[in-house]
């Protein structure tokens, strides 16, 4: 009898042993299970929060002074990103008769960002000047100007002829006056089609934006 007894004691202490594991599996499971779910929430949140940087530009009253901002934040998240294909934003604002460029690669004819020489700031593929000049902008001919110009210069001056209703040798895109106590500018850039505004498929992070002038009905 005191055999088995001892043979029940230790058999009770088995499977309390194994139920005790089975709880603490069941547990660490769990709270895997929150851990996950933690971190993909956080991963949602942050993607929700780079995106709501571009997505704020995704509008139909955009002033020159707001493309401006929007050029700079992508020309920013690019070279820190070193210009990755699944990272990079590729930025265009069309005025008229000409189309401005933040390029999604360093190289703006070859569209590579592998094969540059950074401190000569050269593409080891053509030759030809890497785009690394902060705050710039390219034209329809791959010339750097600073994105600043958009707003100084003329519209004349930076080539634009038409497509837009405008003196062309006096007016600028940052053409203001006021009305009714408030700044209304002569020119607004919107996103007019839901191409010109896109999404990378590996990581649905903003890809490109592409802004339009036109006539501002207000003036």
């Amino acid at each position: 009898m005191e055999n088995v007894a001892k043979a029940l004691m230790i058999s009770a202490g088995v499977l309390l042993g194994i139920m005790l594991l089975s709880v603490m599996i069941y547990v660490f499971r769990q709270g895997a299970k929150v851990n996950q779910a933690y971190d993909n929430k956080q991963v949602s949140l942050q993607l929700e929060l780079y995106n709501s940087q571009f997505e704020h530009y995704d509008r139909n009253n955009n002033n020159i002074m707001d493309v401006i901002s929007l050029c700079n934040l992508a020309f920013d998240v690019n070279i820190d990103s070193n210009y990755e294909p699944q990272n990079a934003v590729e930025i265009e604002v069309e005025v008229g008769n000409k189309t401005f460029k933040i390029p999604n690669a360093y190289c703006i004819v070859c569209k590579d960002n592998t094969k540059a020489d950074l401190k000569n700031k050269k593409c080891l593929m053509c030759g030809k000047d890497i785009f690394v000049k902060r705050n710039h902008i390219i034209d329809e001919s791959n010339n750097q100007i600073s994105i600043y110009n958009l707003a100084k210069y003329t519209l004349s001056e930076l080539g634009i002829t038409t497509g837009i209703t405008a003196d062309f040798s006096k007016d600028t895109l940052s053409t203001t006056k006021l009305k009714d106590g408030k700044t209304i500018y002569k020119f607004l850039l919107e996103v007019q089609n839901s191409d010109d505004f896109q999404y990378h498929s590996e990581n649905m992070k903003v890809s490109k934006i592409k802004l339009i002038a036109y006539d501002n009905p207000e003036w």
